[in-house]
This record gives structure tokens, C-alpha cells and sequence, in this order.
């Protein structure tokens, strides 16, 4: 994939990611929606993505989605920390030793969502989370 198609489908995905942030909390001001859609516009119009049909956009993603590096430098997954008790684990380069968190919430998209908070806490800034699943269990890489 050449670079220009790359940073398009890059653009799209953060444009989607603010669209959906903006659809949880409409009321909040630190929704970066038309910055990201500008971004995205300039960005498809580059690579010439503007006129791409939904099934070309979704094949490019896939594409997208292929592993260019050896291993993730976070992971982040549901765990067991006791035997009755279930939460979070985030390994990683540079962090003190395995973290573990008990659940956040009941709702798994809100736990997810504290989860990736918690863990970019302790890594000490923003992460670009992609869900991928690993002998059939969910984790986040970034």
C-alpha cells in the first residue's frame, strides 16, 4: 500500500473514531470532528479515495489492518487477577512489570473504554488502541 493511501485510510479511521466520541458526548467541547474531516477530505482527495465505493473503503482497511511490525509495543486484555475476580492486564515495554485493574464497569463498551484510560495513564500518553483477538481471546494492541 503506498504511503498516500495509507495516511488517507488513517484520516478516515480517526474521523470515524471522533465522529463516534461525538455521538457518546454531543455535549462535549473537545470533540475534534470538523479538523478530523478536513483532514480526511484533504487526505482521501490525495490518494483520489473520495469516489470509493463502501466495499473498497472496508478492502483497504483490511489491507490496513495487516501487521507491518514484529509484535505491539501495549497489550491490553481482559484477565483473570483472581481466581473469582476478572479485570485487565497491560504489558509493555518501559512500564514497572505487568499492571493489573479489576473491571471498571459492568457495560463491556465502558469498560473497554476505562481500560484503554487507565492503561494510557500509566504509559504516560495517548494510544492508537486496535482490537485484534489471539487464540480466540480479545485484546487491545498499540
Amino acid at each position: 500500500m503506498d504511503a498516500l493511501t495509507r495516511t488517507a485510510l488513517l484520516a478516515y479511521i480517526r474521523l470515524h473514531k471522533a465522529l463516534g466520541a461525538a455521538a457518546i458526548d454531543p455535549d462535549a467541547t473537545h470533540h475534534p470532528v470538523e479538523a478530523a474531516a478536513r483532514e480526511a477530505n484533504a487526505a482521501m482527495r490525495a490518494a483520489g479515495l473520495l469516489g470509493a465505493t463502501p466495499q473498497q473503503m472496508n478492502q483497504l482497511l483490511a489491507e490496513l489492518d495487516q501487521p507491518t511490525v514484529a509484535s505491539p509495543a501495549y497489550v491490553l486484555q481482559p484477565h483473570y487477577i483472581d481466581v473469582d475476580v476478572f479485570g485487565w492486564r497491560l504489558d509493555g515495554p518501559g512500564l514497572d512489570g505487568m499492571h493489573e485493574h479489576e473491571t471498571f464497569d459492568a457495560d463491556d463498551n465502558r469498560d473497554i473504554e476505562a481500560a484503554a484510560l487507565w492503561a494510557e495513564q500509566i504509559i504516560g500518553a495517548r494510544q492508537d488502541w486496535r482490537h485484534t483477538r489471539r487464540d480466540g481471546l480479545d485484546r487491545w494492541e498499540a
